[in-house]
């Protein structure tokens, strides 16, 4: 279809949504962790998922946003995620 057509525009599940991080602040090496990731305006449940980069070591994402462990490396990594399963 042309550009603009219904069929071009993105379904509500497709929607970008704005990320709350709130939940999640800075870690700390060799500190436990946890912090849960949300979506603006939405109290529904998601899966989360990494989509690109990595988190540090030692730290990992559970399916419902939870990033958990210890981190176990200094540094600044940089990761993309996707929540999924949003009206």
């Amino acid at each position: 279809m042309g550009a603009g057509s219904p069929e071009d525009e993105p379904t509500p599940s497709d929607a970008v949504r704005e990320l709350d991080t709130s939940g999640v602040q800075d870690a700390s090496v060799v500190t436990p962790y946890s912090g849960t990731l949300r979506v603006e305006s939405w109290a529904g449940e998601s899966t989360w998922s990494v989509t690109s980069g990595a988190l540090p070591p030692g730290l990992s994402m559970t399916s419902t946003g939870v990033i958990e462990g210890t981190p176990t490396r200094l540094g600044v990594w940089t990761v993309q995620v996707r929540a999924t399963g949003m009206p």
